[in-house]
């Protein structure tokens, strides 16, 4: 079987994987950019009437996704956020300080396109209303932070790869 027809297109939530693990289901918002946007401060000199000479990068900005974890199994909020899950009764019991966690952050798209952020950030916190038109969750962000090995980048967008076929 080939890969699937790179057009570009980079769509739909397939499998998430933090530090390896798959995790649940995301709500059908699906992934969120969070990121902040570079900021710069424009330089003006006084020989200069027509706007700035050059403008300096003050803070270059940030990467980062959001979603919206609804299927909050109690080994994988322990996985996500820390924690214990009692062995009495199987229940999750958060820390008492949420910390957030470092790793390997992964999507697979149902296009074929896989983003990889080798060194994440994630951040959770409880969201939304427990009724019959809405069900709890957690509201995770997830950062791209420099990666500890040089020459990597903070994320890779992968096209859709052909698959390898195993002769037997």
């Amino acid at each position: 079987m080939g890969a699937k027809e790179n057009n570009g297109l980079i769509y739909g939530i397939g499998k998430l994987k933090f530090n390896g693990k798959e995790i649940g289901w995301i709500s059908q918002d699906g992934l969120s950019p969070k990121g902040e946007a570079k900021q710069t401060t424009p330089i003006y000199a006084a020989q200069v009437h027509d706007g700035p000479v050059d403008e300096l990068t003050s803070n270059p900005g940030s990467t980062a996704f959001g979603f919206k974890l609804i299927q909050l199994k109690p080994d994988m909020c322990k996985q996500l956020f820390g924690g214990t899950v009692a062995e009495s009764d199987g229940a999750y019991e958060p820390p008492a300080e949420f910390k957030d966690l470092e790793g390997p952050f992964e999507v697979e798209c149902v296009s074929g396109y896989k983003i990889e952020i080798p060194r994440a950030k994630m951040s959770g916190e409880l969201a939304d209303s427990i009724n019959m038109s809405g069900v709890l969750s957690y509201d995770c962000t997830v950062k791209c932070l420099k990666p500890l090995e040089a020459g990597k980048a903070r994320y890779r967008i992968i096209p859709p790869q052909e698959e390898s076929v195993v002769e037997g």
